[in-house]
This record gives C-alpha cells, structure tokens and sequence, in this order.
C-alpha cells in the first residue's frame, strides 16, 4: 500500500524554538538522545534470531554509531559498509545504478546486504537495509536543491521501500538532517525486523513528504530469494508450459523491439515464446520482490493477449550455462551484443578452459541460440561477427537475417534515461 503524507511528528514549529530560546534546544536535542538511546537498547536486547547488514551511502552514517554504542549492538549488526565511493557503491552491489541517489538505489543496496547477511550467516530469516541520501551541503548550494533521503529494507519475504523530501520550513542544518536520515535508517531497520509494534519507532524530528511501499513476495519468490528452488514460473499464457523459445532479458522495462522479436520467433517458428527474468544476474543488481512485482505486472500487461505469447520464468541463473540446465532443449532468443557477451573470455576469469567447458555445458543440455542482429555503438552487426566468439558457440548459433529484421540500437537502459 502506498502513501503519501505530509509528516509533523513531534516537530515544533520554528517559531516556537525562536521563541523559547536556545536552551529550549538543547533540550530537545537531549530529549531526542534518550529516546534514540531508550529505543536501541529495547532493540539490541530482543530475544528474536534476526540481525542485519546495513549498507549506507550520502548521509545517515551516525545510525551505525547509535546502535553500537548503547551495548549489545552485536546482536543486531552483523556489518556495516559506508559505500561512499561510486565505485564501491557499484562493487558492493555488483552493477551500476542508473541514478545513486534514488530508491532504485536503495533498494539495489538493501537486496545486496540481505544477500550478505545470509552469507555471514547461513541463516535467510536476516535483514539488509540500504540507504541513500543528498543532505544539505553548505550555506553555498543552489537554491532549490532538494534535500532527500532513499531508505529500504529487504528480508526474506517483503521489500519495504522509503523515501523522504524534507521540507524546507525554515534552515535546516547538515547535522539535522544527518540526525534525521540515521533516525528513518533505524527506523526501517525495525520495520525489517517486523518489531514496530512492539517496540515504536522513532519520531520523525523534521518535517517532509514521505512515500512509501511494502511488497509482500508470493511463496514462490521466497524460495527463489532463499534458494529452495531456482526456477519459478508465473503463468501468462493460461498454462504452465515451458515452451522451446526461451527470452532472456532483465525487462527493465520490456519495450517495443522486446515485442518485434518475439513476434518475428513466433512468425518463423508457429510457437509461442517464453520470457526468463534472474534475480541475480551477472553484470546487474540482483533485484528485490518490489522490481520483480513491477517487472511481472508490466510484461503481463503487454504480451498476455499475443497469440505467440508465452510464461514468465524467474530463475536464479545467472548464465547460461546454468539457464541450460533449467531449460534442456530449448532454444535462447538473444541479440548479437548477448552473444558476444557469452562468448567473452573475460566472464570466464580469463581462463580458456572453463570458457569451452562452459558453453560445452549448453551442448549437453540440447540448447541453441537464436540470434538477432543489433547495432552497438552505432554499427550494425553482421555474420562476420560471430566468428569473434568461439568455434564451439558458433556451431550452437542461428542467425536471423537482418533482412527479416532490421538491427536497431533501442534499449531499455536508453529509455530508463530518456534518451
């Protein structure tokens, strides 16, 4: 459920403080101090199993500091990581966001520090919380630039998504917003653990407008996130058949050229194609229950009433040799740049030979690959491109004609930014 609201929580106006004084102040602040203390020590000492990573960047960091300086802080925090740098932001969540200050960030962050905390501890009933801010400045910065801040959660069967423009009633200092951004951190931290109701949250110490959406995963997409299972089928078509024409893609979003090919597969083949979606690719941010609700519903809405329409398939395999092992026999749909991809040693730690035993793995599995032609970097592709990918992946490829289809270079990180 989303809302959108505006939030004035225990905030006094700023007349009133311009009033009472500078004592005043200091007294709220105090006042803010213990309950920030008084709520973290009820958190550290809950007899729950859960604890969390946190991954912070642009703002919020003192958050880490209030809940370890209170004791027992290791019940609750398995690790902290301040990704400031792009590039650690980009190592941590093994891909590149399109905008580092947004909830797409945040939730990239928090899906990236749930996926750590099981790993530190084997255990999937943990939380990641990821945040992301742009806070004031200094006295110097433009006017009307907005001060916001993108918190998420993620645990193992909900995404909570946050995010919070300040309002601007008067100044606000860096400090406060800093104290405000580690405050929602916390917050969210325990709306992850599910303890609100037990515990409180924090009061909101400035004003903003905040929207909100919690995603409730369905039980198929909570085993995919714990690893029960690697294959998860969402039917579209009215049945749930694995068809032989398989798409991959990350549907982010699904645009017209996505429906070209698959309209050209079934006009070739009279069968209908089949779409697959992993949640932990290779090069891209593993996605959260929220993108892979948004992703289904938009796919659903354009394709299921094609004739060659045919299921939504969520794996967890991020190449495609593992892909081959969930779909023996079938036949990947991809374009040219997809290909070469696949054929790239680089994907293979540069090693020749898992390369060769990898693509050997799809041979096994009875697996070929339809591909079409695409225009990268301005230049459309053709046959004499597949001979830059190795022999054996050759021989596992059909090229259509750019003759059937015509190469174009649209793309849907091109349309994310409205290029």
């Amino acid at each position: 459920m989303i809302n959108d609201r505006i939030i004035r929580i225990g905030a006094r106006s700023r007349k009133e403080i311009k009033r009472e004084g500078p004592q005043i102040t200091r007294n709220g602040d105090q006042n803010i101090m213990n309950e920030t203390k008084e709520l973290i020590s009820k958190l550290n000492t809950m007899s729950g199993s859960h604890r969390a990573v946190l991954a912070i960047t642009g703002g919020g960091t003192e958050a880490i500091g209030s809940l370890l300086r209170h004791g027992n802080g290791s019940n609750t925090i398995l690790e902290a990581v301040v990704a400031y740098h792009q590039n650690a932001f980009n190592e941590f969540i093994k891909g590149k966001p399109d905008k580092y200050c947004s909830i797409e960030a945040a939730r990239s962050l928090a899906v990236s520090a749930y996926i750590r905390a099981t790993k530190l501890t084997g255990s999937y009933e943990v939380v990641g919380v990821g945040a992301t801010s742009s806070l004031k400045k200094d006295e110097s910065e433009r006017i009307g630039r907005q001060h916001q801040i993108f918190v998420a959660f993620q645990n193992h069967y909900q995404t909570g998504s946050y995010a919070f423009d300040i309002v601007h009633e008067g100044k606000t200092s860096r400090e406060e917003e800093e104290t405000f951004a580690a405050h929602q951190i916390i917050n969210v931290l325990i709306t992850g653990f599910g303890y609100e109701n037990t515990i409180g949250l924090l009061e909101k110490n400035l004003s903003c407008n905040c929207h909100c959406d919690v995603t409730t995963a369905s039980p198929g997409w909570v085993d995919l996130m714990q690893d029960k299972r690697k294959l998860f089928s969402s039917m579209i078509a009215g049945d749930n058949k694995i068809n032989k024409f398989i798409f991959p893609g990350a549907w982010n979003p699904m645009h017209s050229r996505h429906l070209e090919i698959a309209q050209k597969v079934f006009q070739l083949n009279h069968q209908r194609i089949d779409f697959e979606l992993c949640i932990r690719n290779i090069d891209k941010p593993p996605i959260s229950y929220y993108d892979m609700k948004i992703r289904e519903e938009q796919i659903r809405n354009q394709v299921q009433t094609e004739p060659w329409a045919g299921n939504l398939h969520f794996t967890t395999a991020a190449t495609f040799s593992e892909k081959a092992k969930l779909f023996p026999g079938c036949t990947f749909v991809v374009g040219m740049d997809t290909l070469l991809r696949i054929g790239d040693i680089k994907y293979y730690h540069n090693d020749e030979k898992m390369r060769f035993d990898a693509i050997e793995e799809i041979r096994k599995a009875n697996c070929r690959f339809l591909v079409f032609h695409r225009v990268i970097n301005g230049v459309a592709t053709t046959e004499e491109d597949t001979f830059k990918v190795p022999a054996n992946l050759r021989e596992l490829t059909d090229l259509v004609s750019a003759d059937i289809l015509k190469p174009c270079d649209m793309s849907s990180s091109s349309i994310r930014k409205g290029l």
